[in-house]
């Protein structure tokens, strides 16, 4: 699903971006859910990146990316965390890229990602060419979830790729 976003942009670049474990949930802008499993996940596109909501059988999990106040920035590039006999994993990669191969890259993720039962792309009004994308995708195992997010950023040419997984 593709939302065009009359929210202003908020997130100041790439390296501004914060993870955040635990956060109270967040105004989401939109929102879709979906029950794998044993796993109720919601993905929320805010007005200043996402939020990932996760629950099963005693396990709850909020994943904050964001720029927000009294958060910094960058994002780890892995991080791992066990809890309830779960284990969550994180990745996060930038990719800085020419103005020409930046604008390539982004129509081709929010096509693809939008075009998606399972996936839901932002896009702002300005900068132009800002967006974040949002899509739940199953794990090879089939015992957990997991989700990727794509967050763009014009002005400095770079998208941030993140993997997220729950397991076990």
């Amino acid at each position: 699903m593709l939302v065009e976003l009359e929210v202003p942009f908020v997130d100041a670049g790439a390296a501004d971006l914060a993870l955040t474990l635990a956060a109270p949930l967040q105004p989401a802008v939109s929102a879709f859910e979906i029950q794998s499993g044993e796993y109720r996940a919601e993905l929320r596109l805010l007005g200043c990146s996402h939020q990932a909501v996760l629950a099963a059988d005693g396990y709850e999990l909020s994943e904050l990316v964001a720029c927000q106040p009294g958060q910094t920035g960058p994002l780890p590039t892995r991080l791992s965390d066990e809890q309830a006999g779960r284990r969550y994993e994180f990745c996060a990669s930038t990719r800085a890229l020419s103005p020409p191969a930046y604008r390539a890259q982004a129509e081709r993720l929010m096509a693809s990602v939008g075009a998606l039962d399972q996936g839901l792309v932002g896009t702002f009004p300005q900068p132009d060419g800002a967006f974040t994308a949002l899509r739940f995708r199953g794990l090879q195992s089939g015992h957990g979830i997991g989700w990727e997010t794509w967050h763009g950023y014009p002005q400095t040419g770079e998208i941030v790729f993140t993997t997220s997984e729950v397991s076990g």
